[in-house]
């Protein structure tokens, strides 16, 4: 082998790791990409479960309800308190969602996750939680809300009826 020939063959062969290279480069762009989707999407739940969990603390519930000129009565606390802590189920059942569907959480850990949102399901107060989140996002979020439909229509026998 000459020497050109050996020069040939270690262009080719730098060409390729170079291809190569760029290659991994892109994947790995990708996967950031998707990772701070995620940790942004999380961050965005966290600041909302967080803001809910602190909304189911009944001073704060009259206090809210007092701001908006209303008077609180023992039962529209309670009713808030519920409606509060349903949108901070649904949010994070919304981020566990959409990470599983990015494939950053595995399907074991993720059926588990349903089995959970099933049995909160069961329940008359979160079904109609639900119902009203729904009709009120009628353009958004239609796999999760799909999702959330087979639930609820896979376990039509077992529902709960009452409160």
């Amino acid at each position: 082998m000459s020497l050109s020939d050996f020069a040939t063959l270690s262009t080719a062969i730098s060409g390729l790791a170079v291809t190569a290279s760029l290659i991994y480069l892109a994947l790995q762009t990708h996967q950031a990409t998707k990772h701070t989707k995620a940790l942004i999407h999380q961050g965005n739940a966290a600041r909302i479960t967080g803001m809910a969990s602190v909304f189911t603390n009944a001073d704060m519930v009259a206090a809210i309800i007092v701001g908006n000129g209303g008077t609180p009565s023992a039962e529209e606390v309670q009713r808030r308190q519920f409606g509060y802590w349903c949108m901070a189920l649904v949010v994070s059942m919304e981020d566990t969602f959409g990470q599983h569907e990015e494939g950053l959480i595995s399907e074991d850990r993720f059926n588990s996750f349903r089995a959970g949102v099933a049995g909160g399901f069961m329940q008359p107060g979160m079904r109609r939680y639900w119902a009203a989140w729904k009709a009120a996002r009628p353009n958004a979020q239609e796999s999760f809300k799909a999702w959330v439909d087979e639930i609820i229509a896979s376990q039509a026998g077992q529902i709960s009826t009452t409160a």
